[in-house]
This record gives structure tokens, sequence and C-alpha cells, in this order.
């Protein structure tokens, strides 16, 4: 009797075609994006994540850990803060070290100049647009031009058509002189100083308050360890003093 067919059963053939082992088809698309890769609002949060967790190991980390006394270490701060909220993105940190040098030799009035360098960064090539137009509006606002506010996005594209991505260092420095500076340097200069004067203020503030209250805890740590270690030494000095008085007992 011969075996039955596919024909004979009326079912179709099955495939021979096996998929190899190591092939891997990946995650099914659900439902709502399920399973599809990240982007949006989550991948700009997860940008801002990111930026945050830099800023408290770079900056906040830092000035908690910081072995000088608080006034000095909020003094880098302060200075740092101040000098990057000036429209000088570039030559910052260079005036933070003539800041320095100048102030420990002629007033014997000294800061923390890592801090300081490091606090430069808070402008930088990724928030230098915000914080320009920022000073921007504040200097119309103060010279009294409020009919002669541009707009972000208008400011933005002046800022990229001035600088191209092939455009070397001088270049650079020549557009910015002839174009930002000639074309907006008074509303930029004059927009600055109420940033700088208040982030200042607050900055030394803040950063004051923060570094005393970890001194205190780092204080109150030591302390504690001093005090366990006398508790065991005071333990152990009188268990030799009961075993000397046991062994002296008739």
């Amino acid at each position: 009797m011969r075996d039955m067919t596919a024909e004979d059963t009326g079912r179709p053939p099955e495939s021979r075609t096996e998929r190899p082992r190591w092939s891997d088809p990946g995650p099914e698309p659900g439902p709502a994006g399920i399973g599809q890769p990240a982007s949006g609002p989550g991948r700009r949060l997860g940008w801002l994540t990111q930026s945050l967790r830099l800023m408290r190991y770079k900056l906040v980390i830092p000035l908690m850990r910081s072995r000088h006394a608080p006034e000095h270490t909020a003094r880098g701060v302060m200075i740092g803060l101040m000098w990057a909220m000036t429209p000088l993105v570039g030559i910052q940190m260079m005036m933070v070290a003539v800041t320095w040098f100048l102030t420990n030799r002629l007033f014997s009035w000294n800061f923390s100049l890592v801090l300081s360098l490091a606090w430069t960064w808070v402008t930088n090539a990724f928030t230098i647009l915000p914080f320009y137009y920022g000073y921007y509006v504040t200097g119309q606002v103060l010279l009294g031009h409020w009919d002669d506010i541009t707009g972000f996005e208008t400011f933005v594209g002046l800022w990229e058509g001035t600088f191209g991505a092939d455009m070397g260092f001088w270049a650079a420095l020549w557009a910015y002189l002839v174009d930002i500076v000639a074309g907006w340097g008074l509303p930029l200069v004059v927009g600055s100083v109420p940033w700088v004067l208040l982030t200042g203020f607050f900055g030394y503030r803040i950063s004051l308050r923060v570094s005393r209250r970890h001194h205190a805890k780092r204080a109150a740590r030591r302390e504690a360890t001093e005090r366990r270690k006398a508790e065991r030494q005071r333990e152990q000095s009188a268990k030799v003093v009961a075993r000397t008085q046991r062994d002296q007992t008739p």
C-alpha cells in the first residue's frame, strides 16, 4: 500500500525551508508603537537627563567635595558664573584665569580657580543661542526698543547665517566682531549686565549654603568616627585593667 501524499489528504505541502538558527527577526511591532525605537519627546527627555547628569558630575559634585573653606568655594562659583553670563563665549576661561591672577596678586583675594573654570561651561555651544537671545531681549527692553525685538527663530536664523559650518577660527572671530558686535553688541552687553549680577549673587549664596552644609556633614562624620574610636580605646583599656586586676588577685 503506497504512502499518502499531500494531494491525497487535500492539505497544502509543507515548506522544506527552515529558518537558520542564528536569524533573529527582532521584536514584532506592537500597538501604539511598542517595540519601535524611541524618538521625539522621549529622545529629547533622554538628552536633557544626560545633560543634567553631566552637570551634576562636573559642577555640583566638585562643589560638594571641595576641601577649601566654603567662602573660597563659593567665590569660585560666583566668578565662573559671572564670566559665563557675559557674551564672550570662547574667551571666558581665559578671563577667569586673568581675574584669578589679578585678584590673587593685587588684592590677596583668592577663589577656587578649578571651580570657576568649570562653571564657565554653563554657557557652551549648546546653550549659547538661548542665553544670547535672553541678553538681546533684555538689552532691547532696557534700552527702550520695545518695537525692535527680533523673534527667536529669526535670531537663530541670523546667527546660523553668520557662522558657516566650515568656518575657521579667525573667520568666525571676524564674523563675530563685524556682524554680532557691530549689529547686536550694545543690546547684548547691556542685557547681559543684569544676568551677570543676578547669577553672581545667587550663585554665591546658593553655593555657600551647599558648601557649608556638606562641610558640616563631613565634620559630623569625622566627629562620630573619632568618638567611636575613643570608645573602642576606652573599652580596650577597661579590658586590660580588668585582666590585670584578675591576674593580681590571689
